[in-house]
């Protein structure tokens, strides 16, 4: 076997290696350290290049500073939510999605409303997930 050749294959056996050991690793969820450094590269490009602006049929509403300080807390309890989603759904839009994680326990009464008012829109955007060991 030719030098070159033998360098090619090493670089093929220890790209194989890093891929099945970041597959590995991403399989079990220990990829902590990479999530925090591609969360630094995903603040690093919208400084970079800015902030995109949406399509004009698309509405984003935001929780801000004032938000927070009308509630009182952050997040915002899910009775607040609850009626941002029922304003929101007045408007007749085709879906609301809402991307905001609720990782503390709420009133049961706030999430029944909340659960409520998501039930009563046409079309809504949402997910759920239960992480093992608090991550």
């Amino acid at each position: 076997m030719s030098g070159r050749a033998l360098q090619t294959l090493i670089a093929l056996v220890l790209a194989g290696l890093w891929g099945a050991g970041l597959g590995f690793a991403h399989w079990r969820g220990n990829l902590w350290s990479l999530d925090r450094v591609e969360a630094t590269m995903t603040d690093l490009r919208t400084l970079v290049r800015g902030t995109a602006k949406p399509p004009e049929l698309i509405t984003i509403v935001a929780i801000d500073d004032e938000a927070v300080r009308n509630d009182g807390r952050y997040p915002l309890s899910r009775a607040t939510l609850a009626r941002i989603v029922d304003t929101i759904a007045r408007f007749g839009p085709k879906a609301i999605a809402v991307d905001l994680l609720l990782v503390d326990p709420g009133k049961k009464s706030d999430d029944e409303a909340l659960a409520r008012s998501l039930r009563g829109t046409s079309s809504v955007i949402a997910a759920a997930a239960i992480y093992s060991g608090g991550k």
